[in-house]
């Protein structure tokens, strides 16, 4: 009855946080959509799965609690809220120690081996290693709550009492480690990939290519601006233009394929560029990835080289390494674009990048380009991307800095990292009030206990502060565990990043539930022991 009863209320609170996150969508974060309208849609058969599976889940648990309870003989069951979970042979963990290591030396290995993984593959690869390191980190959590139970002291004060408390039940000490290392883990896990493009504009190997400036025109430019001749034909200054290097690209344009667009491209926008120009830039998926695979000859007939952005290829066209795309040429005879190689996270999502000899070979009467790449010192970005834009006006020059380009890019990454991690730290809350729950069974079941220990002279103080040292540990490995864990799984990705990693966003994240958890942990204890215990040891 709770379970079908907590299943119908998580119905209603799960319609209204979605109506409120679409909301969201179109009005907040209205860029990400591109201002699509979107509309609510749930069908009473998703409604239904969901009741079910809560009700299902719930019913599982009691049934295998109950197996469990009703195996055991009554007198048992009348004093299990006093008894020790403590056999006569003192264990000493070496093989929860053994097993600790084993899996995260394998985890360590299968992220060694499959460092070039992406895509997919990559997906399943997190997963699993950070499933291997958090039973590694538990299993080591159960070889210590072991030996704590038999560790010795003299005089135990308060502090000392709630350490080895912790080992009182280990099963239950080991849960609530684990749920909040898992909850912990996928929260920090995903915070960790959020990106700031700003601070990435000057490496050639980031997501601007080094370059500082992205610009593109309304009217084709056949000059090279680069040369002298060109700058003279269009009035351009060398004093201002000094250092500066422009990587002009031809364009045939075709669907938004970026993340700007909700809807499946087929055909996107394609460039043309010589390969040489961009030698050295930009990051690839791949190992063997380069600039030059789009001079290889095709073994194929009517089937060129191209390059795209690794999130173009997987999610704006649905394709693998080595997909084909449809094109026409401008006679209209159709043609295919093989992916050749990917660049990660770059200001080129959206377009497909071929060679300039094979882009006039295929479209010979679209002279001139219409898309540029500045690189150009930091500090003059500015100024040479004013003296572009007003020389070149009657041409609809217009110039942006790379940064800001990768930045809208990301922004759109952010956003829906930033919904997945608000789900997560949503359940992660709903489930540090589930701790304040087991912390106040615990302590309801040892009433005959504390109602010793205060006949003998300790305070309903000194009890309570006993009762939240014992759970703080097990906070603190949880949050130890789960944190540890997600970033030694993402660690390979993280690496790769220009961006760094947000450490004060995680801090102040981690620190957040750490509160939280203690909030509800000193909540449960002031109820629990809020009077005296010594009543309770008339049941003895």
């Amino acid at each position: 009855v709770l379970a079908m009863a907590g299943s119908l209320l998580g119905i209603i609170l799960a319609i209204v946080y979605a109506k409120g996150l679409l909301w969201g969508l179109g009005n907040v974060w209205n860029g990400l959509t591109g201002a699509m309208p979107i509309a609510f849609s749930a069908s009473a058969q998703s409604l239904a799965i969901g009741a079910l599976g809560g009700v299902a889940m719930a019913t599982a648990a009691l049934w295998l609690a109950l197996r469990r309870q009703l195996r055991r003989e009554p007198r048992e069951l009348l004093h299990a809220g006093d008894l020790l979970e403590l056999s006569s042979r003192r264990p000493t963990g070496r093989l929860s120690h053994f097993l600790s290591i084993l899996l995260f030396v394998i985890g360590l290995l299968q992220i060694a081996f499959s460092g070039g993984s992406a895509g997919a593959s990559a997906t399943g690869n997190f997963f699993f290693c950070g499933l291997l390191f958090l039973m590694a980190a538990l299993l080591y959590f159960n070889a210590r709550l072991a030996r704590i139970a038999y560790h010795q002291n003299d005089l135990p004060d308060i502090h000392v009492l709630g350490f080895r408390n912790t080992a009182r039940r280990r099963g239950r000490s080991l849960v609530t480690i684990g749920v909040l290392a898992a909850g912990v883990f996928m929260v920090v896990a995903v915070s960790s990939f959020h990106a700031d493009g700003q601070g990435d504009g000057t490496q050639k190997q980031s997501g601007t290519g080094g370059f500082a400036l992205v610009a593109q025109s309304a009217i084709p430019i056949y000059d090279d601006l680069n040369s002298k001749r060109g700058r003279e034909e269009f009035g351009l200054e060398e004093e201002v233009l000094a250092g500066t290097h422009i990587v002009p690209f031809r364009v045939r344009e075709g669907d938004d394929a970026s993340c700007l667009n909700l809807n499946k491209a087929s055909e996107p926008t394609l460039l043309g560029v010589n390969p040489s120009e961009l030698e050295g830039r930009f990051k690839f998926a791949e190992k063997k990835g380069g600039w030059a695979q789009l001079n290889a000859t095709a073994k194929e007939p009517d089937i060129i080289p191209g390059i795209a952005d690794q999130n173009t290829v997987q999610y704006g066209l649905g394709l693998k390494p080595g997909g084909l795309i449809e094109y026409k040429d401008e006679n209209g005879r159709p043609f295919q674009v093989r992916i050749a190689a990917r660049v990660q996270g770059s200001i080129l999502q959206g377009r497909v990048i071929i060679a300039e000899e094979s882009f006039t070979e295929k479209y010979p009467s679209q002279a001139g380009y219409r898309y540029f790449l500045a690189d150009t010192p930091a500090e003059q970005a500015e100024a040479v991307s004013a003296h572009l834009a007003n020389t070149l006006r009657d041409q609809g020059f217009e110039a942006a800095p790379a940064w800001q380009r990768l930045a809208e890019f990301l922004a759109v990454q952010n956003t829906y990292l930033s919904i997945f991690q608000a789900l997560g730290a949503l359940g992660l809350l709903i489930g540090t009030a589930g701790l304040g729950i087991v912390v106040a069974r615990n302590l309801l079941e040892r009433r005959r206990e504390f109602g010793l220990l205060e006949a003998m002279g300790y305070s309903l103080k000194a009890l309570r502060k006993m009762a939240v040292v014992e759970h703080r540990w097990l906070l603190l490995w949880g949050l130890a565990a789960g944190t540890g864990t997600a970033f030694i799984a993402v660690w390979p990705a993280l690496l790769g990043r220009q961006q760094g990693i947000p450490l004060v966003e995680l801090g102040m994240l981690v620190l957040i539930l750490g509160f939280a958890s203690l909030f509800w942990i000193i909540l449960a204890t002031h109820l629990s022991l809020k009077k005296s215990t010594l009543s309770a040891l008339r049941e003895e």
